[in-house]
């Protein structure tokens, strides 16, 4: 089974990009594909009833793992998507055990631990971020 991380790289690495001009939902074929192989993704990590609509939403159950009764409990994500910046395919960047630093991205610009106040408790963790061309 793979990671956390594995699986979050692979995630945005995936053309989601929103069509602004759109009149469809979800906007753009990326989105729907991209739903498609998380339905995949959730059937394979155990998940039941595992199905999605013509608009891309996912539904799923997980049973209790409890014996006895339990309140059911729902939750609700989405796919954020913004036509703000291409999707273009980039791989994210990796830190292992961030030193602290200002972070300088392949774009130039830069993540401060001094603006970016919670970024400074990050300090020995790794850190995955944008090469400063995409949304992530």
């Amino acid at each position: 089974m793979k990671t956390t991380l594995e699986r979050f790289l692979d995630y945005v690495c995936w053309d989601t990009c929103s069509d602004e001009k759109s009149v469809t939902v979800p906007s753009a074929p990326g989105q729907i594909d991209f739903a498609k192989y998380l339905t995949e993704e959730l059937t394979a990590m155990g998940i039941e009833d595992v199905r999605l609509d013509n608009k891309g939403y996912i539904y799923g159950s997980l049973p209790a793992n409890v014996n006895g009764d339990t309140p059911t409990i729902g939750f609700i994500a989405h796919m954020d998507t913004s036509s703000a910046h291409p999707s273009v395919t980039r791989p994210p960047r990796i830190i292992d055990n961030y030193d602290g630093d200002i972070i300088t991205l392949e774009s130039g610009m830069t993540i401060d631990p001094d603006i970016t106040v919670k970024l400074a408790d990050c300090k020995g963790q790794t850190l995955v971020v944008t090469d400063g061309y995409t949304l992530l």
